[in-house]
């Protein structure tokens, strides 16, 4: 139990031995003072075809393959953070012909197991290493720098994931629900219809009362809250419009959802404006302990150029959310 929890407060899973393993025994003797110099970390597969480019410009990391949109920071840190504290602690095989069972075959084969990882920054000199398969107990992962023949076993899992999409910061918006006032939906070709706040819940408005399932319709007014993409994309302008959103703040932001099928997913983009009559009255209510109006101007700026240019594709179950009809709002309750 004791060296279990000494191995989380070191920030991540290592097997654990009765003594300390001298700095010599470590994947990479020198990386722990040049870890922060890496702006450039790349992941390539079977074929030597480039799988992951993260680049780090303005201190953000970002994911190449997907149009340069943020990667997931922590996730970044939390790898750079495991390389430099991997220790080799059992040597495994030098022979090509068994390279295959771990997973360390060369990277330029079809057949390839593993990934190579390539790391890049000012004076930065690490070698290129071959990560194969993990093993769970004792927990590590075989490895082999690809100009060396020994393959290795840490004491660290190290795998390095080969999609894009693992690599991204998935959060689009964080806007709670109590920030909202209320919903208009236009689906295109259908009835408009609004949500708006009635005592404790959200309902459609001129519906009927004491009907629909409540919380659907406060699932729908709440979508914005941690809201989380599946992937992003390039905006190409492209997608026929099947409905839009705007979700009306009673600080004055408003935030506007545009959604689209393509080959049956649900794609989105967005906008934000501040009505300032709202923005100025919500400033002077909330008083000291609230956000200026100049203050809600800036989180929207700040959104709008974490948005323009991309389009998100939703996970499965938030994309149905979002495209609830007012007749299902108001259907009863299974």
């Amino acid at each position: 139990m004791g060296c279990l929890f000494a191995a989380l407060l070191a920030g991540g899973l290592s097997a654990c031995g009765s003594s300390a393993t001298p700095d010599s025994d470590r994947l990479l003797p020198d990386f722990a003072r040049q870890e922060k110099t890496v702006d450039r970390l790349q992941v390539y597969g079977a074929g030597t075809v480039p799988r992951v480019t993260l680049e780090k410009k303005d201190a953000v990391w970002r994911v190449a393959e997907r149009a340069g949109w943020p990667a997931d920071a922590g996730k970044v840190d939390r790898y750079l953070f495991a390389l430099t504290q991997a220790r080799r602690v059992e040597e495994k095989t030098d022979n090509p012909a068994l390279y295959a069972r771990l997973g360390v075959d060369p990277i330029a084969s079809a057949d390839a197991q593993g990934v190579e990882l390539h790391l890049a920054g000012p004076s930065l000199s690490i070698p290129r290493l071959i990560i194969g398969r993990d093993r769970a107990a004792p927990v590590g992962t075989y490895v082999r720098f690809s100009d060396q023949a020994r393959s290795w076993q840490t004491d660290r899992l190290l795998g390095a994931a080969r999609d894009p999409r693992d690599w991204l910061d998935h959060l689009i918006v964080d806007r709670p629900l109590a920030r909202i006032a209320a919903v208009e939906i236009a689906p295109v070709g259908g009835r408009r219809f609004r949500l708006v706040h009635d005592f404790d819940r959200f309902v459609v408005e001129g519906g009927p009362p004491a009907t629909g399932d409540v919380h659907q319709a406060d699932a729908l007014a709440s979508l914005l809250d941690q809201l989380q993409l599946d992937d992003v994309a390039r905006d190409d302008a492209g997608g026929t419009l099947d409905r839009e959103l705007r979700y009306v703040g009673i600080d004055g932001v408003d935030v506007t959802v545009q959604a689209w099928r393509r080959q049956g997913r649900v794609w989105i983009r967005l906008r934000a404006d501040v009505d300032e009559t709202r923005a100025a009255a919500w400033s002077t209510q909330a008083g000291a302990v609230g956000e200026t109006a100049e203050q809600l101007r800036q989180r929207v700026a700040a959104w709008q150029a974490r948005w323009s240019g991309y389009v998100f594709l939703l996970p499965a179950p938030t994309a149905s959310v979002l495209m609830l009809g007012r007749e299902q709002l108001l259907a009863p309750a299974p």
